[in-house]
């Protein structure tokens, strides 16, 4: 009679399961690839994604209106970022003007003229970038003469320092309206400034160095 050891049973019964198993783990994969090939190419949520489309639609279509019927000129603010950075561009700056007679508010508008005085020009730019005048007051107003203003209001904000007269002289006389930078003697500007307000000008200030840097246009 032949004997059949016990070890050479369970050897053939594991080797039995083992391939079982495999068996059944690549059935698995491939249905589970089948699954996701199908999800795929068919759209689950067809009603999300239509919504998801007419949405995205309508934003670009709002987008595309706002742009179109906006046709404001940019202006420059004391509390606007400054773009334009060529300092030997003329620019216009818009002062936002509070606590007037009576309580009133308003504004006024600056246009610099390099070809006037280029020095002064691109000191006024550099301080209007660095919004060293937000918040500033007119401390000096002579009626029939100028109004003045330069002292910033944020402590934090160090004086500039001078820079020099113009080199090739005064061009401009200070008419109604011009803006002149503040001095006391040669080679002294630094950041205070006064609007000519006299009716007839103030031509005696030429002779004494005063160079316009601009004129207020509205």
């Amino acid at each position: 009679m032949t004997q059949v050891k016990k070890g050479a049973v369970r050897q053939v019964v594991t080797r039995k399961m083992q391939r079982y198993s495999l068996l059944k783990a690549g059935a698995a994969l491939i249905f589970i690839c089948g699954f996701v090939a199908v999800l795929f190419n068919s759209d689950p949520l067809p009603g999300v994604r239509k919504a998801a489309l007419r949405h995205r639609r309508k934003a670009q279509s709002l987008q595309q209106d706002a742009v179109e019927r906006d046709f404001r000129n940019p202006v420059e603010t004391f509390d606007n970022n400054v773009e334009q950075k060529d300092p030997n561009a003329g620019r216009k700056f818009t002062l936002e003007l509070s606590s007037l007679k009576d309580g009133a508010s308003g504004k006024i508008v600056i246009e610099t003229k390099p070809s006037w005085a280029p020095l002064g020009v691109q000191r006024f730019h550099e301080l209007m970038e660095d919004k060293f005048y937000d918040q500033a007051k007119f401390f000096r107003i002579l009626p029939d003469f100028i109004v003045q203003f330069g002292i910033s209001a944020d402590s934090k904000k160090t004086k500039p320092s001078r820079i020099k007269d113009e080199v090739e002289g005064f061009k401009q006389t200070n008419s109604r309206g011009t803006v002149t930078f503040a001095m006391a003697g040669k080679n002294s500007r630094t950041c205070q400034l006064f609007i000519n307000t006299r009716t007839d000008g103030n031509a005696f200030l030429d002779e004494q160095g005063f160079a316009p840097i601009g004129e207020v246009i509205v």
